[in-house]
């Protein structure tokens, strides 16, 4: 179907996350298979992976970096909250959850 995982923007690579402050939680997210597009699953299967992100009480926020040509991506993570920031990313403050 395709892969989500998250990670650390501390322990990740030099990036657009870097400057992130300890306690985020960098998102990355793929529907591959045309068969499982536009019918909801990108919204359903982030939302699980806020809830596990949230439950291990370290996170304070979860960042993505979508490419802005990628409409379906970018409308995936508006659908869970994510809001723009000034860097470009998309973040999501845990508390407001």
């Amino acid at each position: 179907m395709g892969f989500f995982q998250y990670y650390d923007t501390d322990k990740a690579p030099e990036g657009e996350w870097s400057n992130e402050p300890i306690g985020t939680a960098g998102i990355d997210f793929l529907i591959g298979e045309e068969s499982f597009l536009n019918k909801g699953y990108g919204v359903k299967i982030l939302k699980i992976i806020i809830v596990e992100i949230k439950l291990k009480g370290f996170y304070k926020f979860i960042i993505a970096d979508p490419d802005q040509r990628n409409a379906a991506s970018v409308k995936v993570l508006q659908k869970c909250g994510f809001k723009l920031s000034m860097n470009g990313l998309y973040k999501l403050k845990i508390d407001d959850l």
